[in-house]
Order: structure tokens, then sequence, then C-alpha cells
């Protein structure tokens, strides 16, 4: 949907969120756009709805106890599949070490990224491995972009690389249990198919159905 189009989807959530005070919007991170590139008008249409919605490079979760930093890349080869975006990207193991550096001074106990970069079975093309062995803090990549199902994760160091596959067909679960030096060691993964086998929301469905019907 090109800029407009992103700009349009974002100011519409946050007019949502204005006039029903019981939705909360989810967090976006985005850390690496660089927005001195490129100012064209399409950029500053995107940066002011991203502004309003309030996208921050990175953000903190806290679960039982456990604080989790949170960062958003996107990949060269992601870029490159999408020129017409407009949008110039910083390298991601740069903008990734930067990250990493204020979330240490955050005092988390575990650093997740959110790459839209992938897995790739060459070596010098698999942008998330590269990462994970560049900036060897983080503790998991969720890597997506290359639609690559991964059934065991890539374990590179103390870093674990997963993913899903495309289109929500699995969803996957990742147990990690924190070692006495501080990171974090695998205790169980899996992929769960959402197939037909799932229930689902009955709520949920009728509200689906009324969609497909419009549409």
């Amino acid at each position: 949907y090109r800029s407009e189009g992103l700009s349009n989807m974002l100011h519409a959530a946050v007019q949502n969120a204005k006039n029903d005070p019981d939705l909360n919007l989810p967090a976006l991170v985005s850390a690496n756009i660089d927005w001195e590139k490129n100012t064209s008008e399409d950029n500053l249409l995107v940066k002011q709805a991203m502004d309003d919605y309030g996208v921050t490079p990175y953000t903190i979760v806290e679960r039982g106890g456990v604080r989790a930093g949170v960062f958003g890349v996107m990949g060269e080869d992601a870029d490159d599949c999408a020129p017409e975006s407009g949008l110039e990207f910083e390298d991601i193991v740069e903008t990734s070490k930067s990250i990493v550096e204020q979330l240490e001074k955050e005092n988390v106990d575990m650093i997740i990224c959110l790459s839209h970069s992938g897995t790739n079975e060459d070596k010098k093309k698999s942008e998330d491995e590269i990462l994970a062995k560049e900036v060897p803090q983080i503790d998991v990549i969720i890597s997506g972009h290359t639609h690559s199902t991964l059934e065991d994760p890539i374990k590179c160091g103390d870093t674990y690389i997963v993913s899903g596959g495309p289109y929500c067909e699995n969803l996957g679960e990742l147990c990690l249990v924190q070692k006495e030096d501080g990171r974090w060691k695998l205790e169980n993964y899996q992929l769960n198919s959402l197939d037909e086998t799932v229930t689902g929301d009955e709520t949920v469905a009728k509200e689906l159905e009324q969609y497909k019907n419009k549409v």
C-alpha cells in the first residue's frame, strides 16, 4: 500500500484508539529506518504517522519478573524486495549493536530481535545468522522475511534463531531457562500447526464471516 497506505493505516489505528478507551494499540518497534537519507514527501508521511502512533526503536516487556528488551530491524534483502517503499534502511548489524548497548543500560534480562531479514542455506546470505555472530549479546532472533520453517532453532553461540514459516501456518513455542551467567539455554521448542484440527474461537469466526461476505 506504499507510503500513503501505511500512513493511513497507522492514523486509522490511532483514531480508533481515541474513540475506544478500552482499545490498547500493540507496540510497534522499528530501529533501522534511515530518515536522514531520504526526506521525500512520502517518507515524511510515514515518519509523521509513526510518530503519531508511537513507534519506537525498542520496547521493554516484563513478564513473570523477567525484563525483555525487544527491538525490530528490516534486512537488506527485504529492502531490495520492496524498492517501491521509498525508504532507506541502516545496516542491521550496526543498528543492533547500538540498540543492544542501550538495552544493556536498561538492565534487561533478555534481548529479543524481531528481524525481517531471514535465514538462507547460503551462510553468506543468511542475514540473521550473520547478525547473531556479529552481535552475540542478542538472546533470541525471531526471524522473518524468507518464510523459513525452522523445525529446530539455529544456535549461534548463546543466540537462538527461530522461525515459524509463512502465513501463520505455525504457532511457535520457545522455552528458555536462565543460566548462572545470565544467558539463556533452550529447554523446549516446537512448532504447532495451525490447521483444521485447531478449534477456532466462535466469536472471532462470526466476525470473520461478516468480513468475508463484504469481500
